[in-house]
């Protein structure tokens, strides 16, 4: 996306912070730069967002006042994945895996992942996992090469502190130790998150 003007000037104010010097933007008159970025509901994924409200007991987003509302398509989006992901009954509220999931501070589908990881006994391996793929699942795409070879054989090296950290805490979450992980449940997994 083309920068907007507010994200242009914010960004000559930086060239003089620490010292002097000199900010150079271009771009042609004939391209008009938006005054402002639009607003984040109206690019996220709302499923996240969907999910929360069905916890309040909040079936029609539409009852609340927004400052900008989120779009109706996007919000038809969400709730079909988190049809999908198994986390809803037929009318539309939650079902009892999305209440069971509804404990886990995630995204939904790392939700779904970390519910699931009990019943494969991969617990370790869905805190390795979710502590990557928060990261991640924004992203244009996913190496799952990275994941596998950080885990196959128990050697931790390719991860950086931060995935460290964030498994850690993970872990922590679960009540399991990152030592017991492999990743023979890494397919089943992400089956179950990504259906």
């Amino acid at each position: 996306r083309r920068v907007n003007r507010a994200s242009a000037d914010q960004r000559r104010g930086r060239a003089g912070r620490e010292a002097p010097g000199l900010c150079y933007r271009l771009w042609a008159d004939e391209q008009r730069l938006a005054a402002h970025r639009e607003p984040e509901i109206l690019q996220a994924d709302l499923s996240g967002l969907v999910f929360e409200l069905l916890r309040w007991g909040v079936q029609n987003p539409a009852t609340l006042a927004w400052v900008t509302p989120p779009p109706a398509p996007a919000l038809a989006s969400a709730r079909q994945l988190l049809s999908a992901l198994g986390l809803l009954e037929t009318d539309g509220s939650l079902g009892a895996l999305g209440r069971q999931c509804g404990r886990w501070p995630a995204h939904p589908r790392l939700a779904v992942l970390m519910n699931s990881a009990r019943s494969l006994h991969a617990e370790a391996l869905a805190c390795w996992l979710i502590a990557w793929l928060e990261e991640s699942i924004g992203a244009p795409e996913l190496d799952l090469a990275v994941v596998f070879s950080a885990l196959s054989g128990g050697d931790r090296a390719v991860a950086d502190e931060r995935w460290k950290r964030a498994a850690r805490q993970w872990a922590a979450r679960a009540g399991c130790s990152l030592q017991s992980a492999n990743a023979d449940a890494l397919v089943p997994l992400l089956a179950r998150a990504f259906p």
